[in-house]
């Protein structure tokens, strides 16, 4: 026997998630494949086999959407940190911007990976049966998938982490902590006393 590997695993999978769709498709038009002999059978595989394929490619398709979303939505979180970064109001803060900036390049290109193109050429094409087809399909939808489910959690962190740097940088929480009252970063923006004493 065989040792399980990654790649025998993924395969089992795909193998499985097919034969399951078909059957499902089976049940869906009412027909009973076991009632099917020769042509009439191979024939309804191939077109089970044919709509599965065209629902995969949709699937794709969503997922390159969303991840040009994605990528689109990184660009510009990324310009704005580095607008930040460059504001000598928020030197302090450089080391967590650039944190953030980091995992948004991350994010963008997990993203990109998924948005990545390859054309099947016609010795492929050629070579290809509908079930393997449908597997291959698949295989590209599940690794894209993981990419992009990846890419959205790290996005959706970097988004929660600036939003917990924002409260702090205005103090929101130390204004409420202390009932209203001053506090060191609320005192950071207080006029200067001779400024206030000449508007007097």
């Amino acid at each position: 026997m065989a040792p399980l590997t990654d790649e025998n695993h993924e395969s089992n999978t795909a193998e499985f998630y097919i034969a399951s769709k078909v059957l499902f498709w089976a049940k869906q038009k009412g027909i009973e494949f076991k009632s099917l002999r020769g042509d009439a059978l191979q024939r309804a595989k191939s077109q089970a086999h044919a709509d599965i394929l065209v629902d995969l490619y949709k699937n794709l398709d969503t997922i390159d959407t969303k991840a040009s979303g994605g990528l689109a939505f990184s660009g510009l979180i990324l310009t704005a940190l580095t607008i930040a970064a460059t504001s000598p109001l928020l030197q302090e803060y450089k080391l967590f911007l650039y944190i953030l900036m980091i995992m948004t390049v991350a994010a963008s290109v997990l993203f990109a990976t998924v948005l990545w193109v390859h054309w099947s050429n016609a010795t492929e094409l050629k070579a290809l049966e509908l079930h393997a087809a449908c597997v291959s399909y698949y295989k590209t939808r599940r690794g894209r998938t993981l990419r992009f489910q990846i890419g959205m959690a790290i996005q959706i962190m970097a988004i929660i982490i600036t939003a917990i740097g924002m409260i702090d940088r205005i103090g929101v929480v130390e204004y409420f902590r202390d009932g209203g009252g001053r506090t060191a970063t609320n005192d950071a923006y207080a006029r200067p006393q001779h400024i206030e004493e000449r508007s007097r």
